[in-house]
């Protein structure tokens, strides 16, 4: 009879729990998020209940738009810590936080000045703004930040990174030299290939992360993942730099982006001084450097680019380090790969757990790497209709590689080669790395990959003529 008993009301304590999660369920169904809320917060500590009821809070929250109090909630909560909702809110109050920032007031009336470019530059307390033809940008600096401090030479190098393009008399030097400083920088988007960068740096190079402060298709929660990742594992801590920087080019005519190549580290040029730096590094690729957009050869070593920008930085004291320019995107794959960070670390800025799978970055980054993707995506079938071909060769060796080379049939004459030289590395890379840094390079490169026994093989790279 006792068992009898125990069973009943073992019983009734089951039915009873089902009975409160229909109630919480049908609440928050129907879209009313403060009663589900309500419901939920008697279950939140129940055994049976509390996973259940911590997540329909957590979603009712966020469909609140109650971004803080995601953030609260999952920080009360140890097992909420990893959860997307936390990365999402987050990133929703940084850019909050920044939008429609307005200009100062003493700032209003101030026009671009196209005689001293220097002197456009101004500070209201941890924020730094730049007087460009057309508006105003900003950064968010660190509380110490001193614009006074901060050398003239960086000044006019982070212009013209900036305004080159679009505003020539950038590109004049009116300033003296700047010495050097210690330390070294990465310019660190979280994704395959400043990762890969990161990973055979040595590990007191400083890692700083350009948020876009202003709402877009990116997402930085892919990212701040992995900056959680290098914190809890390594000890590392990836600095955030907000900033609306990459609106300047849509007053040319131009989608949001990096106006030059070197724009996404203009913090760094900006920090040189209070960060005490020597270099600044960037995770360029040889298709961005020893081919021309991955289609086409050059020798970067003797190009009008890296001859004109090295000289640039040097004049602010800084090196320009392109620390993976030996590597090809399926070298930085590899590296990512065989490094414990391997499962976190995503190239995708729009989806939320292993990327979207529609976009170019999940078709060449994503899909080598054995994650999901849709090959007949739109974004992709576009892509790869292309002349010349986005990511160039790259794109055809992740077509044999993920056995997709019927996508792409006018690539037959490359698809049936044998292509594992574009596996491994290419040393007259080496060269164009200082001498402080390139026997560490050379060597960490070689824990993860060999170098190409037929560099020739590169240099023979011309899909122009395909």
């Amino acid at each position: 009879m006792l068992n009898s008993n125990f069973i009943l009301m073992g019983f009734v304590r089951l039915l009873w729990y089902s009975l409160v999660r229909f109630r919480i369920r049908r609440a928050y169904n129907s879209q009313s998020w403060n009663k589900s809320i309500s419901l939920a917060l008697t279950s939140e500590n129940c055994p049976k209940n509390a996973n259940f009821a911590r997540d329909i809070i957590l979603r009712s929250l966020w469909n609140l738009n109650s971004y803080q109090e995601v953030v609260d909630y999952c920080h009360r909560h140890d097992e909420l810590r990893d959860s997307v909702y936390l990365l999402r809110a987050d990133s929703k109050l940084k850019i909050e936080s920044h939008v429609g920032q307005k200009i100062p007031e003493s700032f209003s009336k101030i026009t671009y000045n196209f005689d001293e470019p220097i002197s456009n530059w101004y500070q209201d307390g941890s924020f730094l703004w730049f007087c460009h033809p057309h508006g105003w940008v900003h950064w968010e600096m660190p509380q110490a930040f001193s614009l006074e401090e901060t050398h003239d030479a960086l000044l006019e190098l982070a212009s013209e990174v900036l305004l080159a393009p679009f505003v020539p008399k950038t590109r004049k030097i009116m300033t003296k030299k700047r010495t050097f400083g210690n330390h070294t920088a990465l310019s660190y988007s979280g994704g395959i290939d400043s990762t890969a960068a990161a990973i055979l740096l040595p590990d007191d190079v400083i890692l700083g992360y350009h948020y876009r402060s202003f709402p877009s298709n990116i997402r930085h929660h892919l990212a701040q993942k992995t900056f959680d990742k290098w914190q809890k594992e390594y000890r590392r801590e990836v600095l955030i730099f907000p900033s609306n920087q990459e609106e300047i080019r849509t007053f040319y005519g131009k989608k949001v982006g990096f106006s030059t190549d070197y724009a996404s580290g203009v913090h760094f040029i900006l920090l040189a001084d209070h960060l005490d730096l020597r270099s600044i590094c960037f995770g360029t690729v040889l298709e961005n450097t020893w081919l021309e957009k991955g289609v086409k050869y050059r020798n970067f070593a003797e190009s009008w680019h890296w001859s004109y920008w090295k000289k640039r930085f040097l004049h602010a004291g800084l090196e320009l380090e392109l620390p993976i320019n030996h590597l090809t995107e399926a070298v930085t794959l590899k590296i990512c790969s065989q490094h414990p960070l391997h499962n976190t670390i995503n190239s995708c800025s729009r989806g939320i757990k292993q990327g979207c799978g529609e976009c170019w970055k999940c078709f060449h980054k994503n899909g080598p790497l054995g994650r999901r993707i849709n090959p007949r995506s739109k974004e992709i079938t576009i892509k790869l209709a292309e002349k010349p071909l986005r990511s160039g060769f790259h794109a055809i060796w992740a077509l044999k590689t993920q056995r997709l080379g019927y996508l792409a049939p006018q690539y037959d004459s490359v698809l049936n080669q044998d292509l594992i030289w574009w596996e491994q590395a290419y040393a007259p890379g080496l060269s164009i790395i200082s001498e402080t840094m390139r026997e560490h390079i050379r060597l960490q490169t070689e824990t993860y990959v060999p170098f190409m026994k037929h560099p020739r093989l590169l240099r023979d790279v011309n899909l122009h003529d395909d």
